[in-house]
């Protein structure tokens, strides 16, 4: 268990310590898998968070533009399947801190939550 891994991973240290210092209404907490598939929600989301006209900077946006990904990582391996027995221990390992970040967003009032055991990586 990589120390860098594990603190990139833990969704929910990272979402604490961002409490600590900004009051909860001043973050907005986005789901990458929304944000792929629903990327003019997520752009009207972020829009109305931050006080900004959602028609007035979206509707101009052709589909195609807003659905680019317009810096995606450099060797990344993420589009390939993970074999199956390190999926599952990473899983294993995640589950805990996966529920824990469930919590906090349900406390939040968010609507969505993280797969149990999900597999990602965040930056805090």
């Amino acid at each position: 268990r990589h120390s860098t891994h594990s603190r990139r991973s833990n969704y929910a240290a990272c979402l604490k310590m961002w409490l600590k210092h900004f009051p909860k209404e001043q973050l907005l907490i986005l789901n990458f898998r929304e944000i792929s598939e629903n990327p003019r929600i997520i752009l009207a989301q972020v829009c109305d968070f931050l006080g900004l006209e959602t028609d007035k900077y979206i509707s101009s946006l052709r589909n195609d533009v807003v659905g680019t990904r317009i810096n995606p990582a450099r060797g990344s391996i993420s589009h390939r399947n993970i074999r199956p027995s390190l999926r599952r221990k990473m899983e294993l390992y995640l589950r805990d801190m996966t529920r824990e970040f469930n919590d906090i967003l349900y406390d939040l009032a968010y609507t969505w939550k993280l797969e149990d055991g999900q597999v990602g990586v965040s930056r805090c």
